[in-house]
């Protein structure tokens, strides 16, 4: 055996493998164009799909950094998972000609928001931004998501669909991912704008929330539990990002509503139980200055009565006001959205200067 053929066969070895990757790639490439997983391929102008059209996984920040891309929006609506599950398309009480797009992302913090709402704020078509305010991801906590480049470059929504929706990883990771959840294909959970379709919840539905045990209250507890200082070093950085990015917005004459969500009385609870009320209390006084400062309209939907003056509840519900307006401790249903979205108009209709 001459001593070339090691190489020989490390050569050929090589090739092989190389080829068969490629093989395996350009056939999850072709998968995800027959799945259109994001919901980007199969818009009004694009082409026919095996899948439903919708999103079938809205998980990553890459998406939802990446959507304004391919549908420049009139305006969005971000934050936590409430407001991926707290709102429907239906409620956003917008022209039919408008763009609305939502852009939550769950276990959304403040520098999760600062960058998917300038990356939306790229498009010269945004006009409105609604950005839900939770006290624990705002003000508590750092993102757990890898640091992402914002979107630079200008190209065309279809462009865009077919860069994010087709050949990122996240489109082709949302792809692998069906194969543990096929139903999505013929339902998806989510619209192509990122709004949750009727019959999808958080939890298994239920008529009353589903509330936390031992084990979530524990994860919930530790994740608050920073020494002083490191709350407040914490604390103060992220409150300086919110106003910078509530200034740069008024800057570039972009209206914003902000919110500060509903809580479960069992939310509250361990507010109490982690030492926070007070701490809580001085945020969302910072809140309503920094609102009042930067001209933003707050809607109030966090008063103690808010959920009682809800116009209606469902028609099954034999509990509590609170107990039938939440998923489970946290989440709050759609017909309380809808509640905020009408407040948020209204206050808005009130301000000096509006249509």
């Amino acid at each position: 055996m001459s001593s070339s053929d090691p190489s020989r066969a490390g050569r050929r070895f090589l090739v092989t493998a190389l080829g068969s990757g490629l093989l395996m790639l350009s056939g999850v490439v072709a998968a995800t164009a027959l799945i259109d997983p994001y919901g980007m391929l199969a818009g009004a102008d694009g082409p026919r799909v095996a899948c439903a059209p919708g999103m079938k996984n809205r998980e990553g920040v890459e998406l939802v950094l990446s959507m304004p891309q391919a549908y420049p929006p009139t305006e969005i609506i971000t934050g936590s998972s409430r407001v991926i599950w707290g709102f429907r398309q239906t409620d956003m009480l917008n022209p039919a000609a408008a763009t609305v797009l939502n852009v939550g992302l769950s276990g959304a913090t403040m520098p999760d928001i600062d960058r998917i709402v300038r990356a939306a704020a790229a498009s010269p078509t945004l006009e409105r931004v609604w950005i839900g305010l939770d006290f624990g991801a705002v003000a508590l906590a750092e993102s757990r998501f890898p640091a992402a480049n914002l979107p630079t470059e200008r190209t065309s929504p279809r462009l865009a669909a077919i860069r994010h929706g087709l050949l990122s990883p996240g489109a082709l990771r949302a792809t692998l991912e069906m194969v543990r959840h096929p139903q999505t294909c013929a339902e998806p959970p989510f619209d192509r704008f990122g709004f949750a379709n009727p019959g999808t919840a958080p939890v298994h539905a239920r008529s009353v929330a589903v509330l936390p045990g031992p084990a979530a209250r524990s994860r919930l507890l530790g994740a608050w539990g920073r020494s002083p200082p490191n709350r407040e070093a914490l604390y103060a950085r992220e409150m300086a990002r919110f106003t910078r990015l509530l200034a740069d917005l008024k800057h570039q004459d972009i209206a914003v509503i902000l919110y500060v969500g509903p809580t479960h009385p069992a939310y509250d609870s361990l507010v109490a139980e982690a030492g926070l009320v007070d701490f809580r209390a001085r945020w969302r006084t910072e809140i309503v200055r920094t609102a009042r400062e930067q001209g933003a309209v707050l809607v109030p939907v966090d008063r103690p009565d808010f959920l009682d003056s809800l116009p209606e509840l469902p028609a099954n519900c034999e509990a509590a006001a609170a107990d039938c307006a939440f998923y489970d401790a946290t989440h709050f249903r759609p017909f309380v959205g809808a509640a905020i979205i009408s407040e948020g108009h209204r206050l808005s209709e009130l301000r000096p200067g509006s249509d």
